[in-house]
């Protein structure tokens, strides 16, 4: 009975073995196979989308495409997986017509004949890019500007003529962004001859834009400089935090060295004014400095509005001011509610600058209206204000760098 029982075991576990599907590696071969069929091109900028049908061999492993970027340049391949029909080659640095070859390779590298198809490249990003480019003085530098439809990688190279009348790098910007503007900061306020162009990976360039700027001075307007003005309509203080306090070059001693707005304030906004006494100021940024202790919430200002005006409406109203820009808080790690990080604590500690367009005129008075704190309670609590930028009029003495 054992005998019978160990033979009938046996017999099925080969019978099970010979109805398993075949596990490993397909077997080598030396059949090519079949090529790709039914190729339809769509031109991109700087490329094409390949899509194709393929060959209905069990072992094909990838298809790839073979081209020169340029003629007699070097043979570039670019694969796609037998589990996709699209191929996407890119780099081309012309609109010229290029030949494409396709090959369908299978699992024993076997390849298939080729098919030459033809494309015919898109204009290149860098040089739609380099149509929308612009470049302008800032505080302190120079600001630059770019359109990036495709939001293809880049390259922005800026460049300044040296005393010997060559081109010396500056910076190298690498950016994907659609919309872009960047600055190169820490110039003196020197009229020197700048250059900005643009490559890709594919060492594809632009033509080169000049321009001949003088970057402007910028300078922290001295406290003593700046005095409140109070108008009708500006928020009261509380606890002893007068606005006076945002001006005494004292932070985080304990003591109340802060502005803080009366508990009860009614709706937003809040608001303070003040003027610098020694005449009008063309601002590049300001900066706040949150409460202590209160880092990210209570009433430390999350969202506020910056005007200027060189003739405030006597009943305080908003005629006559000239909104230079609504501005946010950044927590860097954007955690929600009070949770906070050491780079957060870090960063805020340092006072947050926000930015202020060059475009503007030099103003006398400012208002700082409150429009959100960051508890969302209708009070607002800050340490410190400071404002940077050119006195109107002032010209540096910068005759040691010329």
């Amino acid at each position: 009975m054992k005998k019978n029982l160990f033979f009938i075991l046996i017999s099925l576990a080969l019978f099970i073995a010979c109805n398993e599907e075949p596990v490993g590696q397909t077997p080598l071969d030396n059949i090519a196979p079949g090529k790709v069929s039914d190729i339809n091109v769509t031109n991109i900028p700087g490329g094409a989308y390949l899509t194709y049908k393929l060959p209905d061999d069990e072992d094909l492993l990838y298809v790839k495409a073979i081209y020169q970027l340029k003629e007699g340049g070097e043979w570039l391949n670019t694969r796609a997986s037998l589990y996709t029909d699209t191929l996407k080659i890119e780099g081309f640095g012309t609109t010229e017509e290029r030949t494409v070859k396709l090959i369908a390779v299978d699992r024993s590298n076997n390849e298939s004949e080729p098919v030459n198809i033809t494309i015919t490249p898109l204009t290149p990003p860098v040089y739609t890019i380099f149509e929308t480019l612009e470049m302008s003085e800032d505080f302190g530098g120079i600001r630059y500007t770019w359109t990036n439809e495709t939001a293809a990688n880049i390259c922005m190279h800026v460049l300044r003529r040296n005393k010997a009348g060559d081109y010396e790098p500056l910076d190298e910007l690498y950016t994907k962004r659609k919309n872009g503007e960047a600055q190169f900061l820490g110039l003196p306020a020197l009229t020197k001859d700048f250059a900005i162009y643009i490559t890709d990976r594919w060492n594809n360039s632009s033509d080169t834009l000049t321009a001949t700027l003088t970057p402007i001075f910028e300078m922290q307007i001295p406290y003593t400089d700046i005095k409140p003005y109070n108008m009708t309509g500006d928020t009261p203080s509380e606890h002893g935090w007068l606005v006076d306090y945002l001006w005494d070059d004292r932070l985080f001693d304990g003591a109340n060295s802060g502005y803080h707005t009366e508990v009860f304030s009614g709706p937003w906004p809040h608001r303070i004014t003040f003027r610098v006494m020694t005449g009008k100021v063309k601002t590049s940024r300001i900066k706040i400095w949150h409460r202590d202790g209160y880092f990210y919430r209570h009433g430390n200002v999350k969202k506020f509005e910056l005007l200027g005006s060189n003739a405030p409406n006597e009943d305080g109203s908003d005629d006559g001011w000239t909104s230079l820009g609504i501005f946010e808080s950044y927590k860097p790690s954007g955690l929600p509610g009070t949770s906070t990080t050491n780079e957060d604590i870090e960063y805020v500690e340092q006072g947050e600058s926000f930015r202020v367009s060059p475009d503007f005129d030099a103003y006398q008075y400012y208002r700082i209206k409150f429009l959100e704190s960051w508890s969302g309670s209708h009070f607002v609590h800050l340490m410190e204000v400071q404002l940077f930028g050119c006195p109107d009029g002032y010209v540096p003495d910068y005759s040691d760098e010329e």
